[in-house]
């Protein structure tokens, strides 16, 4: 293998894994979600007043106005909280399945590193992280104020993905998540015990950890090239 070639550097470009095409899934899926998650709740409430207008049965009519307070609670909370937290839990998936795309590629093509192993004690970022710092020579996290964002998204998508966004009696770091999301002016609902994501919330840690990843990939990137040019020439 040599350089020789400038398209040989292109190559290992092309080849490493990039998550760039996953987050604009999750982009062109959060736009549809905003313009479309309030139609199947809304459709519902119309579908049960029509029926109330036409009903004479009095136990019917009871019934009906049942059905519309739980169709316009649903539309109200429940219904958004379900969906803007599991956007959440996609987002944060989103980007570590990117993370640990491109440390396992190093660690698979890079002679001579070290096998990247996710297990035992210690969370993903930090394992990812040590292995970043000790065989890439990158942090995983370059800019602090995006790994800030990466973190509090963690304590949402734990959160949700584990107890179904239900806010524990003790504080964690989900209510530190949540307070600085409010002191940021991006909504969190709180109601019955459970926290809820809005769109605003969801736009600004989609942004923030997709440019958290960016700069990530790229920095592993261009480490990698350089790596394997190198190792190209001694060939």
């Amino acid at each position: 293998m040599t350089f020789e070639d400038p398209l040989d550097a292109l190559d290992l470009m092309t080849e490493f894994p990039h998550s760039a095409g996953a987050f604009a899934e999750v982009r062109r899926y959060i736009g549809a979600v905003a313009q479309f998650a309030d139609f199947p709740s809304a459709q519902t409430v119309i579908r049960l007043k029509a029926e109330l207008r036409k009903t004479t049965d009095p136990v019917r009519e009871g019934e009906l106005l049942y059905e519309i307070e739980v169709a316009e609670q649903d539309a109200r909370s429940t219904v958004p909280r379900i969906i803007w937290g599991s956007i959440l839990v996609a987002i944060y998936a989103t980007f570590e399945t990117g993370v640990r795309n491109a440390l396992s590629h190093w660690a698979s093509n890079v002679p001579g590193a070290a096998e990247f192993q996710v297990g035992g004690k210690g969370h993903f970022l930090k394992i990812a992280s040590a292995y970043s710092e000790s065989e890439v020579g990158t942090e995983l996290f370059p800019d602090k104020g995006l790994k800030e964002a990466v973190l509090e998204l963690k304590a949402f998508r734990d959160s949700f993905a584990h107890s179904a966004g239900q806010l524990p009696s003790r504080r964690t770091q989900l209510h530190s998540s949540i307070d600085k999301a409010t002191k940021r002016g991006l909504a969190v609902t709180v109601e019955d015990g459970n926290w809820g994501a809005t769109p605003r919330l969801v736009a600004y840690y989609f942004l923030r950890v997709e440019r958290s990843y960016e700069l990530f990939s790229n920095a592993v990137m261009s480490i990698y090239v350089s790596r394997m040019s190198l190792h190209a020439e001694h060939a």
